[in-house]
C-alpha cells in the first residue's frame, strides 16, 4: 500500500511539474505568433525536443478548449505531429486534414507545409506510400526557398520512403544528401546526424570511402549529442564498412563493443559481423561460440544477413552442402526482395500513367469546352452582325417609309393650297393646272404605295425620285408658278425677296417648298439633296443671309 502511495505521489509531483512548466512556457511565448493561442505556440516550441510532453498538454486540453477556426487547425497540426513522433498509432487522416484544407485557404505557407508533410507521413503509417510521396512532394513545392527545417524534413521523409521500397534508382540517396544541406544551413543537428548515418549506409558496397566519412561524422555528431542509439548503431555501420574493407579484426572489435550494448539497437546485425569475421579469420570455434546467440529473425531483409552469416558458419564448418543452401536462400530472397522494389516501381509508375491519362482526359474535356465556346461565340457574333446587318435595312427601309408618309401630307396640303388658289382666281384655273398637272402626278405617283415600304423596290423608289427630279428640275415654269401662288397667298414675299437679290434660284426654289409646307425630308428629295440633315443646314444659311431666325415658314406668317 505504500509503495502504491508513493507511486502516486510521485505520479502527481511529475503531473504537478509540468503543468508548472507548460504555464510558465505558455506565459513566455504569449508575446510571439498573436494569430493563435499562446498555448498552442508553446507546445509547438517543446514538440521537436520533447514531443511525449507536447502529446501529453495536447490531450490534457483537447479541442474544445478553442473555438477559433486557426487554433483548432494548429491544435489538429500539432495533435498529428506529436503522435506521430511519439510512435502513437493513428487510425486515420481526419484529424490531419482538418489542418490541411485550413492552412491550403489562410496563407500560413509554414503551417500549410508542416500540414502536408504529416498527411504525407499519415498515408505512410497507413500503407498509402504512392498517396504519402505525392503529399511530401507538395509539401516540398510549397515550402518557402527559406524554410531549411521544412525543406530538409519533406525531403528526409521522400529519402526514407524510397528506402522503405528498395530504391535501387539512388533517388534516396539524392533527397538524403538535399535533406542533409538544408539541415546544415538550418544548423539542426539532430537531423543532420540522421541524414548521415543514412547516407553512410546507403554508400555501403558502392563507395566505401564515402561510407566510413559520412559513418565517422555520424559517430562524432552522435557523440556531442549524447545519442546512445545513434552512436552504436554508427559503430555496428562501421563494423560493416571495415568487413567491407577486409579489416576483419577491426570489424569485429567494432561489432563486440556493440554486442555489449545491444538494448541500443534493434537488430542482431553486429552478431553476424561478429561471427563472419572470425570465419574470415580462421577462427572456427569463436565463430561457432557467437553461432548460438543467433536467432532467425522474421523481416525479410534481415534474412538475407541471417542465411549469408550462416553460410559462412556452415563453410567454415566443412558444411558445404548446407553452406551452399544457405547461400542459395540468401540469393533467392535477395532476388524476392528486388522483384518486390520493381513491382512497387511498377505500381507507382502504373498509378502515374493513370493519374496522367486521367489529366489529359481533363485536359481534353477542357479543350473541346472551350472550341466550343468559341464556336457559340462565333455563331453568336454571326448573328449579331446578322441582326445588326437587318436592323440597319430595317431602319433606311423606315427612313423610306417616313419620307413617302411625309410626301403623302405635303402633297395633300400642295393640293389643298392649289385649289385654294383655283378658288380665288378662277380665270386662271385652266391655264395654272395644266401647267403643274404633270408634276402633281408626279408627286402623287411616289405617294401612291398605300403606306408601307416593302412594296416600294430600291429600284422602283429611286426610279420614281429620279423621273421627279428630271420633271421639276430647271423647270421655270413650275418654279414661276410655284412663286405666283406663294405671292398671291403670303402677300407678294418671293418678289420682295427676289427684289433684294441675297438668294441664289436654289436657295428661292428651296423657300418656294418651304411656303408651301413640305417637310425637310420631302424637300430633300424634291430638290436633290442627299438627307434632310442638309437640308436643315441650307436653312440655317438662308435664315442668315435673310437676317432672320431659324424657321424661314415665318416669312409666310408673320
Amino acid at each position: 500500500m505504500t509503495a502504491f502511495a508513493n507511486t502516486m505521489l510521485f505520479s502527481m509531483r511529475g503531473i504537478l511539474v509540468f503543468v508548472i512548466g507548460f504555464v510558465m512556457l505558455a506565459a513566455a511565448v504569449s508575446c510571439g505568433d498573436a494569430h493563435y493561442d499562446a498555448r498552442l505556440a508553446a507546445i509547438d516550441s517543446i514538440i521537436e525536443e520533447r514531443p511525449d510532453s507536447a502529446l501529453a498538454g495536447l490531450r490534457a486540453m483537447g479541442f474544445g478548449a478553442f473555438s477559433r477556426s486557426d487554433d483548432r487547425a494548429y491544435f489538429a497540426l500539432l495533435l498529428t505531429e506529436a503522435q506521430y513522433k511519439c510512435y502513437d498509432s493513428i487510425a486515420s487522416t481526419d484529424t490531419i486534414d482538418l489542418a490541411v484544407n485550413h492552412f491550403t485557404g489562410n496563407g500560413d505557407r509554414e503551417k500549410l507545409t508542416r500540414s502536408l508533410i504529416f498527411k504525407g507521413a499519415t498515408l505512410e503509417e497507413l500503407g498509402n506510400p504512392t498517396d504519402a510521396m505525392r503529399f511530401y512532394k507538395q509539401a516540398e513545392e510549397t515550402a518557402l526557398s527559406t524554410d531549411y527545417h521544412n525543406l530538409g524534413y519533406a525531403n528526409l521523409r521522400m529519402a526514407t520512403l524510397y528506402n522503405n521500397q528498395f530504391d535501387v534508382d539512388c533517388s534516396d540517396l539524392d533527397k538524403y544528401k538535399f535533406a542533409l544541406k538544408c539541415f546544415e544551413k538550418n544548423q539542426n543537428l539532430n537531423y543532420q546526424m540522421v541524414c548521415k548515418s543514412a547516407i553512410g549506409i546507403l554508400y555501403i558496397n558502392k563507395d566505401n570511402d564515402s561510407a566510413f566519412r559520412y559513418t565517422t561524422e555520424t559517430i562524432d555528431l552522435a557523440k556531442r549529442l549524447q545519442n546512445q542509439y545513434f552512436y552504436y548503431n554508427s559503430l555496428s555501420i562501421l563494423s560493416s564498412i571495415y568487413y567491407q574493407l577486409g579489416n576483419y579484426d577491426q570489424a569485429k572489435e567494432l561489432a563486440k563493443n556493440v554486442a555489449l550494448n545491444i538494448h541500443y539497437l534493434d537488430n542482431e546485425k553486429c552478431y553476424y559481423i561478429i561471427a563472419k569475421s572470425y570465419c574470415k579469420l580462421g577462427k572456427r570455434d569463436s565463430a561457432l561460440i557467437v553461432k548460438e546467440l543467433l536467432r532467425e529473425p522474421k523481416n525479410k531483409e534481415a534474412l538475407v544477413d541471417y542465411y549469408s552469416c550462416m553460410s559462412d558458419l556452415a563453410a567454415v564448418s566443412s558444411q558445404h552442402d548446407l553452406s551452399v543452401q544457405y547461400a542459395l536462400k540468401a540469393s533467392e530472397l535477395s532476388g524476392e526482395l528486388l522483384v518486390k522494389s520493381l513491382q512497387s516501381k511498377l505500381r507507382s509508375a502504373e498509378s502515374i500513367h493513370n493519374e496522367n491519362v486521367a489529366a489529359l482526359k481533363i485536359a481534353k474535356a477542357n479543350r473541346n469546352i472551350i472550341i466550343l465556346c468559341l464556336f457559340l461565340a462565333v455563331a453568336a457574333l454571326l448573328v449579331l452582325a446578322i441582326f445588326t446587318i437587318m436592323m440597319q435595312i430595317r431602319l433606311k427601309l423606315k427612313s423610306k417609309e417616313n419620307i413617302i408618309k411625309s410626301l403623302q401630307i405635303d402633297c395633300q396640303n400642295f393640293i389643298n393650297i392649289i385649289n385654294d388658289y383655283d378658288n380665288k382666281t378662277k380665270h386662271k384655273t385652266y391655264n395654272y393646272n395644266r401647267k403643274i398637272e404633270s408634276y402633281i402626278s408626279l408627286i402623287k405617283e411616289l405617294t401612291s404605295a398605300k403606306n408601307t415600304c416593302k412594296k416600294i423596290e430600291n429600284s422602283s423608289f429611286e426610279k420614281i425620285k429620279e423621273m421627279l427630279l428630271l420633271n421639276i428640275s430647271n423647270k421655270e415654269d413650275f418654279w414661276s408658278s410655284l412663286k405666283e401662288i406663294l405671292d398671291n397667298k403670303y402677300n407678294g414675299v418671293i418678289t420682295k425677296i427676289e427684289k433684294e437679290n441675297i438668294l441664289s434660284d436654289s436657295d428661292i426654289h428651296i423657300l418656294c417648298l418651304i411656303g408651301f409646307g413640305f417637310s425637310n425630308a420631302s424637300i430633300a428629295l424634291l430638290a436633290n439633296y442627299s438627307n434632310a440633315h442638309s437640308i436643315s443646314n441650307r436653312k440655317h444659311i438662308i435664315a442668315e443671309k435673310l437676317c432672320v431666325n431659324d424657321s424661314l415658314y415665318e416669312l409666310f406668317v408673320s
